[in-house]
């Protein structure tokens, strides 16, 4: 079964040791371990780690269309996410961690890093032209300055639900649908060559979809650029963020929201156009899932 890993480690290092400086850690906004629903601790005796059930969408990343099987197969997307984790002991300090890719035929190179958090590109190729598609995971190990060990695992595989309720690989997670007046938009540069557009006020678009799993997340794929403008993103019912997809060059395919981890049962996605004046257009190209 073929399977692809793509990873940039946010700080490797090789194995290190007890005088470790305390900011060495990685203690910057985007590497913080944050707690969120469906995480997991697993316990060695004087040791322990903390995993998220499942990885974080970077938001502000540009999606990556990868030609997997080549010319006359589809194009695939890889969703860039960020893994961040927590450990200790009170045994000794936190020495190092870790961390090792896992796929079907077995685990990669692990390497060590003094960071808890790492950044990857897991992707939805299905398997169409051979092998079995793409499941990522990532074995963590944390070891204090006395040896203590402990291991846990967490695994990831995005899946694009479409605007027109299509999708590269494997069933769909759920159903958009939509309020007011949408257009679709014919380029390549969407996953799936197409998304769609409004410039009507209180336009809608929501994605409904049940979530099965503790712990997973939902994010909005869509564009940026010049023209377009504003949105209210609501999660059942409640408004949570106001985004703006207005930037200086159009760039498409860009994560602009992640919802955290979600409880189990069913969820709806909102998204509703401002009409920014001026520049009044938002498009939607596609939510974002963990698959399992």
């Amino acid at each position: 079964m073929r399977r692809r890993y793509a990873l940039v480690v946010v700080a490797a290092v090789a194995m290190v040791t007890t005088s470790l400086p305390a900011a060495a850690a990685g203690t910057s906004a985007t590497n913080v371990f944050k707690a969120q629903v469906g995480d997991r601790t697993v316990a060695n005796g004087v040791i322990s780690i903390t995993v998220p059930a499942y990885p974080t969408f970077l938001v502000g990343s540009v999606t990556s269309i990868v030609d997997f099987c080549g010319q006359g197969f589809p194009i695939y997307s890889e969703a860039e996410i960020r893994l961040a984790w927590k450990a200790s002991s009170s045994a000794a300090p936190i020495a190092d961690y870790t961390v090792t890719p896992l796929w079907a035929e077995g685990p990669g190179n692990p390497y060590a890093t003094i960071s808890p958090v790492v950044l990857a590109w897991p992707g939805n190729y299905d398997g169409s032209c051979g092998g079995g598609g793409d499941l990522y995971g990532w074995q963590i190990t944390a070891i204090d300055t006395l040896g203590n060990a402990v291991t846990t695992e967490v695994d990831s595989w995005p899946n694009f639900t479409r605007f027109d309720n299509t999708t590269a690989a494997g069933p769909t997670e759920g159903t958009w649908s939509y309020s007011g007046t949408w257009a679709v938009s014919n380029c390549l540069c969407a996953d799936g060559g197409r998304q769609t557009y409004s410039k009507q006020k209180n336009a809608s678009a929501s994605f409904a979809f049940n979530d099965l799993v503790l712990g997973r997340h939902v994010a909005l794929v869509m564009a940026e650029g010049p023209g377009r403008g504003s949105a209210q993103v609501y999660l059942d019912g409640v408004l949570k963020a106001t985004i703006n997809t207005r930037a200086s060059i159009n760039t498409n395919r860009v994560i602009t929201w992640d919802s955290g981890a979600l409880t189990v049962g069913n969820h709806i996605v909102k998204i509703v156009n401002l009409a920014t004046r001026g520049h009044p257009r938002i498009d939607v190209n596609a939510a974002l899932t963990e698959g399992f």
